[in-house]
């Protein structure tokens, strides 16, 4: 495929500069009805061939939880992992979820990600001197 611009090319996806092409993308709503400003820094969008916007990033991924979490056969779902510290996820997901019927999980007083990682490995390496 040859491409035919710069590729490492910075461009604006918001505000009056913004690209022709996410001011095409933004503009149109996808089949959940998102339209607008791209509100994170990793948002997809999925494209079907004849270029209509099939749905944004966030969309589908929540769609595909709630689907694993029914396919599987679950009733509580735990929502950990620095993914759930995208909040534009997470407030896809736990409606979604909750909705299906599942009760959700999420973190309280350790947070999602590394900071949460390091505490369980601190408290195995407790429990296995101990022993």
């Amino acid at each position: 495929m040859a491409v035919t611009f710069p590729l490492t090319e910075k461009i604006d996806v918001n505000g009056p500069q913004r690209h022709p092409l996410y001011a095409a993308l933004t503009a149109a709503p996808d089949a959940g009805g998102d339209a607008g400003d791209v509100q994170w820094n990793s948002e997809k969008f999925l494209l079907i061939p004849e270029g209509a916007i099939a749905a944004r990033f966030h969309n589908t991924v929540s769609e595909a939880i709630v689907h694993t979490c029914r396919t599987i056969g679950l009733d509580r779902v735990c929502l950990s992992g620095g993914t759930f510290q995208n909040m534009k996820l997470l407030h896809r997901v736990v409606p979604a979820l909750r909705a299906a019927g599942f009760t959700i999980y999420l973190h309280e007083r350790v947070p999602p990600n590394d900071g949460g990682l390091a505490l369980g490995q601190a408290a195995v390496a407790v429990s296995m001197k101990t022993l």
